[in-house]
């Protein structure tokens, strides 16, 4: 926990009652009010400080590089459309476009640029296109009632999932096993091939929807901005995400756990704040995770496949917005209630660029 002082109207949070406001401080504590309830007393040492703070010094990037991928959740090796497409951009130095035929091969190119820039002192924005949480109370319906619950199901996807070097995955058997342990039917997880179905997986959307879980995370449901996203539990058809996030996942918490990266590492908003975390200085290495929607942008008309310009397209954006000194105002979340905010930071995560208040950047 990180005390200090702390003074009204600051966001803080506590392990037990979660994000919360200080109304009063005192010399050892502060008066906290946590969603509706009374304001609680609760001392500063038991108090995390999750306001925004200073993100740069003025005039220098938060960034040095940005790694965006765009997954794909195939079950054979492949290339060109609907296959990974990964962007390096270090302003003034490179931009790298790569094209992998699977995962497995992906996930270790991902890794030596990452641990290269990151020995070399640089900071890195890591991005991947698939939804890194799931809608609040998806860890209840599960079972599970200790722990940071955007970890707990990250965890449990990384002993679940099989993803074999031929990118042959258990997905289906996956979402499948997860429906049962949460509704024990064919619900929230749906869509699949006719020879994938089963009874507690669908082909299709699944009537009535289960009362007891959101089908869309409050990201999804932001109005006009969000209108193209897909429910992650949709694993099948046009716009679908939850395939790439069911083989998603379990990469992405390899990336962010791994020895030579860990320690300079975290995912955003679950880690650091829901405003814009702490960047070290230049020179110190640092890797930001943070969940991307390409479509936010139009492709670059450079790249004939579209998944390559869109990648392409959305690091030029962040890099841009950096050098413009606007990119630290889209890690900014406090404009949501304080209930949206609790389940956004614990569970359902957010995507970098869509703004609270509607406005995309």
């Amino acid at each position: 926990m990180a005390s200090g002082s702390y003074i009204p109207g600051e966001l803080v949070s506590h392990p037990l009652f979660g994000l919360g406001v200080v109304e009063e401080v005192q010399a050892d504590a502060c008066l906290v009010r946590f969603g509706q309830g009374k304001p609680k007393l609760i001392l500063t040492s038991h108090l995390e400080r999750r306001s925004p703070r200073a993100a740069r010094i003025d005039g220098e990037r938060l960034f040095d590089a940005y790694l965006l991928m765009d997954w794909s959740a195939s079950s054979s090796p492949s290339q060109g459309v609907n296959s990974i497409w990964y962007c390096l951009f270090e302003p003034g130095r490179r931009q790298l476009l790569r094209n992998v035929r699977t995962r497995h091969l992906a996930f270790q190119e991902i890794r030596g640029h990452l641990v290269d820039l990151v020995t070399s002192g640089l900071r890195v924005l890591v991005g991947f296109d698939f939804p890194y949480g799931y809608p609040a109370g998806t860890t209840k319906q599960l079972g599970f009632v200790e722990g940071e619950p955007w970890r707990l199901m990250w965890d449990q996807l990384l002993d679940l999932v099989e993803d074999q070097p031929n990118n042959k995955n258990n997905r289906f058997e996956v979402a499948a096993e997860l429906n049962g342990a949460m509704t024990t039917g064919p619900a929230p997880f749906w869509g699949c091939p006719p020879k994938e179905a089963r009874p507690l997986l669908h082909a299709k959307k699944p009537k009535p929807w289960p009362s007891a879980i959101p089908e869309f995370r409050r990201v999804e449901r932001v109005e006009g901005v969000a209108a193209g996203l897909k429910s992650p539990w949709q694993l099948l058809g046009a716009g679908a995400v939850g395939s790439q996030a069911l083989v998603g996942i379990p990469w992405l918490a390899r990336l962010r756990d791994d020895e030579a990266v860990a320690s300079v590492s975290s995912v955003w908003p679950f880690e650091g704040g829901i405003g814009a975390p702490f960047w070290p200085p230049a020179g110190q290495g640092f890797v930001l995770h943070s969940e991307i929607y390409p479509s936010l942008v139009p492709p670059s008309p450079l790249e004939p496949v579209k998944d390559a310009g869109q990648v392409r397209a959305l690091a030029e954006h962040f890099a841009r917005l950096d050098e413009e000194q606007g990119l630290a105002q889209l890690f900014d979340l406090t404009s949501l209630g304080m209930d949206d905010l609790q389940a956004v930071v614990r569970e359902e995560g957010w995507i970098l660029g869509i703004r609270p208040d509607a406005a995309p950047e």
